[in-house]
């Protein structure tokens, strides 16, 4: 019998269409078209959402430091080279933090730029207040410190008028603040009066505990120039002159003296010397009514008042600033106007 041979053909398998394939995730076979759509699905969702919510807020913004006082001045008219004239300003910080701040200069002549070289702009640092005691002094001039009677004056120490608090303990009747200039030879028997002087205020105190008010209209800076206390050597300071030890070498002297001391007007001479009921100065002391009357501010006689190219201003507080202008004595004629920008530093 004839073999049948039977020739086997090799059937080629197609693999499956890539939408078709599966894979496996977890022991379980997942067509790869559901992975697909589950992916497509995501991104789509995903670009729908941009935010969850949105936050708007509206600031009204100021200005952290501004200028407090008038900003324009006018020196009176014709002032001759060799002259001085200051004024008084205040910044005012409201923020929460302290700011330094500086100054920008600039000047013109008859309107036209000029660098003003005649001109010398000075910024001064000075106190808010000043604080001076008055005490009892024994025949040596020694100050009976800690004992009544005693005063305390509190003041302005640039101001328009002379303001502040005098605070008096053990003193009963009619008395005067009063500035009291040397001479120079001011222990001679004849010159001691202290003629040239003025009544600052008068009152009447009780014996106990008195708190008088200040703002008195003087109309001078003190010292004046023709105090001996103005003199570039003064004997106030370590002990020079053997009993004071003042913190300030030169100023002027305030004294507080019966009324009936005085010769009834607003001004000296004393007609009486009686140190005995009189309290008198523990330091010299400067004053300057520059912002009504530009006398000019002796600033080398005050320690604490400082020139300054930056000036830094506290938080929440009034910084007081003196600022001074010199006027060269070959300084040519003619109209100037200064001015001072104050600058975030």
């Amino acid at each position: 019998m004839d073999e049948i041979k039977i020739e086997k053909k090799e059937v080629k398998k197609e693999k499956p269409k890539f939408w078709k394939r599966r894979v496996g995730i977890l022991g379980k076979q997942i067509p790869v078209v559901v992975l697909l759509l589950v992916a497509v699905g995501g991104l789509g969702s995903a670009s729908l959402l941009l935010y969850f919510g949105t936050i708007t807020t509206t600031a009204n913004v100021q200005q952290a430091v501004t200028l407090l006082g008038s900003p324009t001045h006018t020196i009176p008219e014709a002032a001759p080279g060799g002259e001085s004239f200051c004024y008084l300003h205040k910044l005012d910080n409201k923020a929460s933090v302290d700011i330094d701040v500086g100054f920008n200069i600039g000047c013109s002549k008859d309107q036209s730029p000029d660098n003003c070289g005649g001109i010398t702009e000075t910024i001064y640092t000075v106190p808010e207040t000043r604080t001076l005691i008055l005490e009892d002094k024994n025949s040596a001039w020694i100050a009976r410190t800690g004992t009544s009677p005693k005063a305390e004056l509190t003041f302005d120490p640039v101001n328009p008028t002379f303001k502040g608090t005098l605070t008096i303990d053990g003193l009963s009747g009619d008395y005067a603040l009063i500035y009291y200039p040397d001479q120079a030879d001011r222990f001679d028997p004849l010159k001691w009066n202290g003629e040239g002087g003025i009544v600052i205020k008068k009152f009447t105190t009780t014996g106990g505990h008195d708190v008088i008010s200040l703002d008195e209209e003087i109309g001078i800076n003190l010292p004046k120039s023709t105090d001996w206390n103005v003199n570039p050597i003064p004997d106030y300071c370590d002990l020079h002159n053997g009993f004071d030890n003042y913190t300030h070498c030169k100023g002027a002297k305030l004294w507080i003296v019966p009324t009936s001391d005085l010769t009834g007007g607003n001004s000296l001479p004393l007609i009486d010397w009686d140190p005995a009921a009189w309290l008198f100065e523990t330091d010299l002391i400067v004053y300057s009514d520059c912002n009504e009357t530009p006398q000019g501010y002796t600033v080398d006689m005050e320690k604490s008042a400082l020139s300054v190219t930056t000036l830094t201003t506290k938080s929440r507080d009034k910084t007081p600033m003196l600022v001074c202008y010199d006027f060269d004595v070959a300084i040519e004629p003619g109209t100037y106007v200064i001015t001072t920008g104050i600058k975030p530093q």
